[in-house]
């Protein structure tokens, strides 16, 4: 009720103190607060932006996820027609982010050795190779290529391996270069 110099009794107050602590403070404007109330109004209590009701989940990498395996001495074929490109790949060697790229995956053999990566005369486009290590959220550059001598406008490109460790190989083209590609890898050179 409201007494008679009409202001808001004591009840009133408080339902009005109740809806602005429930609030976070977000609901003050007097415009938005009825001055006399005839029921409670709390049917749903509004958030701020910034909390979580749930906890999240870190998104899934989609930089190199789904990448195709390859194995030691094996070619593989492949396509750059229509796939996505990477604007978040960083310089490796050369620039691998102009072009759609396709992504392949092989883990250090044996040994520290050198292994060679090639579309050498085996793609009907101007390709490019860039390898990658560790996590698909955390890529480390371990070596990248455009054209080679020898092979026209087409890549090979010969890195360091560490036993057991996971490499993930960036196959794209030069500009907005796309096509169709063998690529060999080959272990041990």
């Amino acid at each position: 009720m409201v007494k008679k110099n009409n202001r808001p009794s004591e009840k009133h107050t408080t339902r009005r103190h109740l809806l602005k602590v429930l609030g976070g403070g977000a609901v003050t404007s007097s415009l938005l607060l009825p001055t006399h109330w005839t029921k409670p109004v709390v049917d749903s209590v509004l958030l701020p932006v910034h909390a979580e009701t749930s906890p999240s989940e870190e998104p899934e990498s989609i930089v190199c996820f789904g990448a195709s395996e390859i194995s030691c001495g094996e070619t593989v074929s492949g396509s750059t027609v229509n796939a996505p490109t990477y604007d978040s790949l960083p310089f490796c060697g050369t620039s691998l982010s102009a072009s759609g790229g396709v992504w392949y995956h092989f883990v250090g053999p044996g040994g520290n050795v050198m292994v060679t990566l090639s579309t050498c005369n085996q793609a009907d486009f101007d390709t490019k190779i860039g390898v990658f290590r560790g996590d698909c959220n955390d890529l480390i550059c371990v070596g990248g290529q455009d054209d080679t001598s020898g092979c026209a406008l087409t890549t090979e490109l010969t890195v360091p391996t560490e036993e057991d460790v996971d490499y993930h190989v960036f196959v794209t083209g030069f500009g907005s270069s796309e096509g169709s590609f063998d690529l060999s890898l080959i272990c041990g050179v």
